[in-house]
């Protein structure tokens, strides 16, 4: 099996075991029209590719997992909403659009993991 990467940094860490690379923005259609012309079926590594993107290149080729699931998991709130409706039970989650919010008496007390809901991930967007 070989690997074709798209990203739009000239120095993703994957490249470096990659058979191939196309590099160019997530909107730059022409871009992802070369890259699904060298592949037979895409996916995507993290959940912050724009949907816009995945349904250029379902048109183009099979994309796994879907644009739905990517939407899904894009917003942390969203998602876990989707898992308590599907019998599943996610950790708590608490929702705040203010810092001052969390002074507040009804706000959850520690061991708390404050993290954004969108454009999130691992290390990124945590408090």
């Amino acid at each position: 099996m070989r690997s074709h990467l798209f990203a739009p940094e000239a120095e993703a860490p994957a490249f470096d075991v990659a058979s191939a690379r196309t590099i160019g923005a997530y909107e730059d259609e022409n871009a992802l029209a070369r890259f699904a012309e060298a592949v037979d079926v895409v996916t995507y590594e993290f959940e912050n590719v724009p949907t816009a993107c995945v349904d250029f290149l379902s048109a183009l080729r099979p994309v796994r997992p879907g644009v739905r699931a990517l939407s899904l998991t894009q917003d942390r709130l969203i998602e876990k909403s989707f898992l308590r409706n599907s019998g599943w039970r996610p950790r708590p989650s608490w929702r705040s659009r203010t810092p001052a919010r969390w002074c507040a008496p009804s706000a959850p007390r520690p061991p708390v993991d404050p993290q954004d809901a969108r454009f999130g991930y691992d290390g990124k967007g945590r408090r």
